[in-house]
């Protein structure tokens, strides 16, 4: 700073040291322009003045020392001109699934991992998983607890124990234990895992196939007469016995049941007892089983188990024709169209659950569909009268499944006896009153638990023989059938995606929050129904056009038939001798060929109905003999 105050302007100090004019100018853009007074610039700091120096020299080579311009590339220069595929979005199978892009937001929002995946990691981690299960104890823990500090200032050293012998005798044999109990586990355990489940999927199979083979002949023997006391194996009494006090249903064990120890399931059927007649109030009854014959149903005067016969007014069936309901039937003869059809037939929806979202979802996907639904849910959280273990509820619901009044169902199962949450141990909770083992009721139970669990019994044998007879109902119809059933048997396990987080369910109010069915799952179910919904409509419709066209056809036919029958015994036919030399008595080569006109070619192909209304058999005016059809009109179908 001294040297410069020996110079009298600017311009000589810049032609003193030689300075650029590109580099002064940057360092002008960088502090301002001092003008002709290089005083200005003895007052700025010398640390103003590195700095701008420092940016004046980063921005000398720039062009007419101007401020740093970003570089504008072409196009042509990073895309090739003669591909395509570099503009266009990628395809389906690029694009990345929900299941990689749900692990990928776990991995970084919820784990705080990197993005992407280190294969490094993941073979260390694997290698020390392995390691961990097939690693074995070493001679060190014969010698643990042996070790000692020899002196104060040495190193640590080992001093044999006295017992150390004994020690090692006792490792030794729990090694040997250890091997022999875990040493298949340990040494494959993902081929122990796979055989296990293999092995679960088979006994449940099994399971279900013995289901339906002692379904089928319980079915069987009842059909014909026989009943079904001839079924071995574990046989369930079902009686209604009402106590004094408490009124409530008790479940009773065949007399082949002996002692604590479950027999050899071959066949599980359910025998009910005739109702007895009681004066006292309707309490809930006892199971009557899947798949037995209900006495009150043979009371009724149904005829077969499964496929109950209609009542006489909730359906009719011509000879050669389908049962079909009479709000059916019904609205067919009511309707002049197809429209009229849709507007006038209502689909009926019936199931049980105390948040209705299956309605909703049934009722936004009809209204799509130009359909319309009654959903009625029977649930005694929402109305106590509703209560499927009373005989007189059940029967009407059970009578109107079977005359064919609903044309949906859905089975909800009664959770709350069943549920696996009371094993869990939870202080003030309600206890276990079942377990596999035990269906029925576990030994323990107190009086007032073994009638939840009759209860529970009760609510899931009705509930499935309902979706039974909705199967049975919709078959007689010969229409799809649209019945569903909650955890059908094989739904014991649920396998999930790996990135799926459970949340534990703890306390009442997340129980029925569980319990209640997600809105994606009813939606999806409600499309499902809706497209069958959408093809028995047609169905009905076509089955009962072609009805009608036939019984039109077929009385045509008889007018026809009686027409001519008539008028053939009324007229007196003329005998043609061939041999006669009068042509009018002769068949000659003018005969007129009987014409085939446009309205008796479609009356032959069915598109069409001719109605005759004169046919005269005889000899044509010119004397050859033939058909005259006088009159013949044809109307359309």
């Amino acid at each position: 700073m001294a040297s410069m105050e020996t110079f009298q302007t600017l311009d000589d100090l810049l032609d003193h040291f030689d300075v650029p004019e590109a580099v002064w100018q940057a360092f002008e853009a960088q502090v301002g322009s001092p003008g002709n007074d290089y005083r200005l610039l003895v007052a700025l700091a010398k640390v103003a003045l590195v700095s701008a120096c420092g940016s004046a020299s980063n921005v000398a080579e720039t062009e007419a020392g101007g401020g740093v311009k970003e570089r504008v590339l072409k196009m042509s220069a990073l895309i090739d001109q003669q591909d395509d595929s570099e503009l266009l979005p990628p395809e389906a199978s690029e694009e990345p699934t929900s299941a990689q892009l749900a692990a990928l937001h776990k991995k970084v929002y919820v784990e705080n991992r990197a993005p992407y995946t280190d294969r490094l990691e993941k073979i260390r981690r694997r290698l020390t998983i392995e390691s961990a299960q097939n690693r074995q104890e070493t001679w060190s823990f014969a010698l643990r607890g042996c070790t000692t500090l020899l002196q104060p200032g040495q190193r640590r050293g080992v001093v044999v124990h006295p017992q150390w012998p004994q020690r090692h005798q006792c490792w030794y044999h729990k090694a040997l234990e250890q091997d022999s109990e875990q040493g298949q586990g340990l040494g494959d355990h993902r081929k122990t895992q796979a055989n296990r489940d293999r092995r679960q999927a088979r006994k449940r199979r099994l399971a279900t196939e013995r289901e339906e083979l002692a379904r089928h002949r319980s079915s069987t023997a009842s059909a014909s007469g026989k009943g079904s006391e001839d079924q071995s194996g574990l046989e369930l009494r079902l009686t209604k016995t009402q106590s004094a006090d408490k009124g409530e249903p008790t479940v009773e064990l065949s007399p082949d049941f002996e002692g604590d120890g479950e027999p050899a399931v071959k066949a599980v059927t359910a025998l009910p007892a005739k109702r007895k007649e009681s004066t006292a109030s309707d309490g809930p009854e006892t199971p009557s089983g899947v798949g037995a014959v209900k006495a009150e149903s043979v009371e009724r005067g149904d005829k077969a188990p499964h496929g109950d016969a209609p009542s006489e007014e909730a359906g009719t069936q011509d000879a050669g024709s389908l049962w079909v309901p009479d709000r059916v039937k019904k609205a067919l003869e009511k309707s002049k169209s197809f429209e009229d059809f849709r507007r006038c037939r209502p689909f009926r929806f019936l199931h049980s659950n105390e948040r209705d979202q299956l309605a909703a979802s049934l009722k936004a996907e009809a209204k799509r569909a130009r359909l319309e639904v009654y959903v009625e849910s029977l649930d005694r959280k929402k109305d106590a009268e509703l209560n499927l273990a009373s005989p007189k509820i059940f029967d009407e619901v059970d009578k109107s499944v079977m005359d064919g009044e609903w044309d949906g169902f859905h089975s909800g199962f009664p959770c709350t006896s069943f549920s696996r949450v009371r094993w869990r141990d939870s202080p003030g909770g309600p206890l276990p009153v079942r377990c596999s083992a035990r269906i029925y009721g576990l030994p323990g139970n107190t009086p007032a638990q073994q009638r939840e669990a009759d209860e529970g019994t009760l609510m899931a044998t009705r509930s499935a023989g309902l979706h039974e007879k909705q199967v049975a109902s919709c078959r007689r119809r010969e229409v799809p059938e649209v019945s569903t059933l909650e955890n059908p048997p094989g739904s014991e396990v649920c396998n999930s995606q790996p990135w799926v987080q459970h949340v534990p369910v703890v306390g009442k109010a997340n129980t029925e929050a569980a319990g209640a069915y997600p809105e994606d799952l009813t939606d999806e179910i409600a499309k499902r129904i809706i497209e069958t919904w959408k093809r028995i409509l047609n169905l009905e419709w076509l089955r009962y056009q072609m009805q009608q066209k036939a019984k039109q056809i077929s009385e045509l036919q008889v007018k026809w038939l009686s027409n001519g029958k008539r008028l053939y015994e009324e007229s007196s036919p003329t005998v043609v001798n061939p041999l006669s030399k009068d042509p009018k008595n002769c068949i000659g080569s003018k005969a007129k060929p009987r014409k085939r006109t446009r309205w008796l070619q479609e009356a032959e192909a069915g598109r069409r109905v001719v109605n005759h209304q004169s046919f005269v058999h005889g000899l044509t005016p010119n004397g050859c003999g033939g058909h005259d059809y006088e009159t013949c009109n044809a109307m359309d179908a």
